[in-house]
């Protein structure tokens, strides 16, 4: 298959759109939009983030079933649409409840469109550029999360609004359901963030939805055995075949834990660097700023560590990053030292993308690759349940808003990335020549 320059284009700018809603609902604006809003705004937050991917995590494997039988934009369209309006929703005025239930039914839809999102990327490459197309997916969607961030800046700040050109101050006030003041001390107007991040999400997204050329595969007249079987099935029959390949299980457990840990980490820097370490509302945007430019450096770090040692040793490298990073996030109380811990965090974040992947790789057969990296994706799905919970009992157990309560959130997600370690540690690989090839191969 020849792949079209403009097909790749609109895939990539698909995940410009979407890594939007990513930054400003998942990890800086509505964190803190609800935390500031009522009592216990944490807690039911991480509730609401954690009880929407429970359902995602239980929908995605009969998703991909789906999205291998049936087509894959065919069922992209409609979430994605869904997600948007959703998303709109999320800003207009209501009680908390209310708008923490769009939320979550918009990250169950934001969510379920990324597995038909992920499943076209065969569509719009070959095997000659694969790689290629989907570091272009990777690249844009960093430049989306920092996009997201600007683009949302003129409609919660006042005084960055009272510097835009005159021109545009009657569409950003359009576009806010509530007024902000210009006094630089005053607190942001998140929720204004909101529904431009609908709009860029949608933008974004038209190109591949409704214009991309994307091959048509025919329908094979009768189901194979293989796809006549159910995806629960065979979510099942993959975990009782783990017990047989000690060393795949352990590294699949030890994932779980981490990125557990860290896609709290994600969802809650903006509340505790806020709440714990004192940051003001421009610090906390510049904070998770550095941290998202970083975690690019951190990619490209750790792809090349990887090139130099062998992939138990870069993944070690990898968990004692966070280590660090959790230690200094307890230690450090200055706000201007704690960027640091940002800086740290985004290389980790990337560096734990690539090493992940790349584990994985070293340690499945190449025939059952696309079996356990469909696993591998749902646990990735499931472990961003338990940590939101976590983080929400411990919080429960403080005084709202308290300093000690939040740092004590962090002491217990530590105590899971110790257990993450631990579980690591009994991950035995294959020589350093075999992962070595298998390294470069990916």
């Amino acid at each position: 298959m020849r792949t079209r320059g403009g097909t790749v284009l609109a895939w990539s700018l698909y995940e410009l759109g979407a890594t939007s809603f990513a930054m400003n609902l998942l990890s800086l604006h509505l964190p803190l939009d609800i935390a500031g809003r009522v009592p216990r705004g944490s807690e039911k937050f991480s509730l609401a983030f954690g009880l929407s991917m429970a359902i995602v995590a239980l929908a995605a494997p009969f998703l991909g079933h789906l999205a291998d039988r049936a087509g894959k934009r065919r069922f992209l369209v409609p979430f994605v649409l869904a997600g948007v309006v959703l998303t709109a929703l999320v800003a207009a005025p209501g009680p908390v409840p209310r708008v923490l239930v769009f939320f979550a039914l918009a990250n169950i839809a934001f969510q379920c469109a990324y597995v038909f999102y992920n499943a076209l990327l065969p569509d719009v490459s070959d095997d000659s550029n694969s790689g290629r197309v989907s570091g272009f997916g990777v690249a844009a969607g960093y430049i989306g999360s920092l996009l997201g961030m600007f683009l949302v800046l003129p409609f919660v700040s006042g005084n960055i609004r009272a510097g835009m050109p005159h021109v545009l101050i009657p569409v950003i006030d359009a576009l806010s359901v509530a007024a902000v003041s210009s006094n630089v001390n005053d607190a942001w107007v998140r929720r204004n963030a909101y529904l431009p991040t609908a709009l860029l999400w949608l933008v974004a997204a038209i190109p591949l939805l409704f214009f991309a050329r994307l091959p048509k595969h025919p329908r094979p007249l009768l189901p194979s055995k293989k796809s006549s079987s159910s995806p629960l099935s065979d979510v099942l029959q993959t975990i009782r075949s783990l017990p047989k390949t000690p060393a795949l299980l352990w590294f699949l457990v030890s994932n779980f834990l981490y990125v557990d840990v860290i896609h709290t980490i994600q969802i809650q820097m903006a509340t505790y660097s806020k709440f714990a370490v004192g940051l003001s509302d421009g610090q906390v945007q510049i904070l998770l700023l550095v941290a998202t430019a970083v975690a690019v450096f951190g990619g490209l770090l750790y792809g090349f560590l990887c090139q130099r040692v062998t992939i138990r040793t870069a993944t070690l490298v990898a968990l004692a990053n966070w280590v660090l990073v959790f230690v200094l996030a307890l230690a450090v109380r200055d706000p201007k030292a704690f960027t640091v811990v940002g800086v740290l965090a985004g290389i980790g974040l990337g560096g734990i993308k690539v090493t992940g992947r790349l584990g994985l790789i070293a340690l499945v057969p190449k025939e059952r690759m696309t079996e356990f990296f469909g696993f591998f994706t749902l646990a990735g799905e499931a472990a961003s349940v338990l940590g939101p919970f976590l983080w929400a009992a411990t919080l429960s157990l403080y005084p709202d808003r308290s300093p000690a309560g939040y740092r004590a959130g962090i002491a217990v997600l530590f105590v899971v990335l110790v257990f993450a370690i631990g579980a690591f540690l009994k991950v035995r690989f294959p020589a350093k020549e075999e992962a070595a090839d298998r390294a470069a191969e990916a």
